[in-house]
């Protein structure tokens, strides 16, 4: 399995992001819904982001990107010499270099952010509850909007399927303040409230934010209320980027699953069962894995592969290779077991000698499990061999007396 590797980068998205959390603290009511009174309900949850063309000064040196300030750097230039991140003052960690950098360190992000890759992010959400006010949980991530589960809407509203706070349609539609109140799904009904003039600001359309990747999508907003000016609200904020079939950014810099090695050359499975891929997005995104189609395991057989694809090759066929022996007596011949040409079990890879002739040499010359069973001599049989002597018998069964 390959392994993703990240590089640092900035955080000087998170400076914005503070500040959005600085305005929604200001603005709470004390009942758990951030609104603001002269705002319509429809845009009550939502939360405005800075605009390209705010009067912004750049953040401090320690709140910019880490990959784009000089590692070790203090603000005198002076690289700070460290062993390890207590060495540093925040927010700053010790490099592999053994000198400060700026970037976060494990432990060091405030309440209910993660250090990942030298940034503070949040980490993907379980419930509304993982998510700040004004904003609910949906995949994993913290979405612009209200909460249904349990509703978090003012008294004579409810959180609708968009996750917007709409009327419960207690009441008839009441016309020119951007609401739903007859729950038709429609603001300001043309036919009880007639077209809307030109210049009335509509909630709750798609709108382009000008950012990147994830959150390029925004949702229109009427701070000001239907007569108002538009704006276009983030939908997504900045998250840790993961790796996902979808081509999605969503940490947001223009780069998509930048870190995860896909389309790699990649081997699966073992044995006969391997086969050769590619590496693609896990599932979870949090890594990538190797995809290839290769056979299924099957029964092993005596073969010289590994048929069922545990890392073993002929495991169930105990002996091979071991010594072995074929024929008897004469010619009986060594050899070492093999497997069978089925496959299915092993035999000695030994040809027995050919039969001779039997011989009285007390020896099974014809292989027929009898030594010296035909074997004749001039005194009949095999009979004992006696020295000769002169006494007219042939005593040494050599044919002459």
């Amino acid at each position: 399995m390959l392994h993703r590797t990240r590089g640092a980068r900035g955080c000087a998205w998170m400076t914005v992001g503070l500040l959005a959390c600085v305005a929604l603290v200001a603005c709470d009511d004390g009942d758990g819904n951030v609104q603001d009174p002269d705002v319509g309900i429809a845009t009550d949850m939502a939360v405005d982001p800075p605009t390209p063309d705010m009067d912004m000064a750049p953040p401090p040196p320690d709140m910019q990107r880490p990959d784009l300030a000089v590692p070790g750097a203090d603000m005198g230039g002076v690289a700070t010499p460290c062993e390890d991140d207590n060495d540093c003052p925040d927010p700053e960690r010790c490099a592999p270099s053994g000198v400060c950098e700026p970037g976060c360190r494990p432990g060091g992000c405030p309440a209910g952010l993660e250090c990942a890759d030298g940034r503070c992010v949040r980490p993907p959400c379980l419930a509304d509850g993982d998510c700040p006010d004004a904003t609910y949980c949906s995949a994993g991530e913290c979405l612009v909007g209200c909460r249904r589960d349990p509703d978090n809407c003012p008294v004579g509203q409810q959180c609708d399927a968009r996750n917007l706070c709409v009327p419960d349609c207690a009441g008839p539609e009441v016309c020119g303040n951007d609401l739903d109140e007859d729950c038709d799904g429609e603001l300001d009904d043309v036919d009880v409230c007639g077209e809307p003039p030109p210049d009335t600001c509509v909630a709750d359309g798609a709108c382009d934010t000008g950012a990147v990747g994830d959150c390029q999508v925004g949702r229109v907003t009427c701070p000001d209320g239907p007569m108002g000016a538009a704006q276009c609200v983030a939908v997504r904020q900045p998250a840790q980027e993961r790796c996902d079939a979808q081509g999605r950014d969503e940490d947001c810099d223009g780069a998509v699953d930048e870190g995860f090695l896909t389309g790699q050359p990649c081997r699966y499975g073992e044995g006969a069962c391997q086969a050769e891929g590619v590496t693609a997005c896990r599932p979870d995104g949090l890594d990538v894995e190797c995809v290839a189609e290769g056979q299924d395991p099957f029964a092993e057989a005596c073969d010289g592969l590994d048929n069922d694809c545990d890392g073993r090759v002929d495991e169930a066929f105990l002996g091979l290779g071991d010594g072995c022996t074929v024929g008897v007596g004469a010619c009986r011949a060594p050899g070492v077991l093999r497997c069978a040409d089925d496959g299915q079990g092993t035999v000695c890879d030994a040809a027995p000698r050919p039969a001779g002739v039997e011989t009285c040499n007390g020896v099974d010359d014809d292989w027929d499990r009898r030594a010296d069973a035909e074997a004749f001599n001039d005194c009949g049989g095999c009979a004992a061999v006696q020295e000769a002597v002169c006494n007219g018998i042939n005593d040494d069964c050599d044919g002459r007396v």
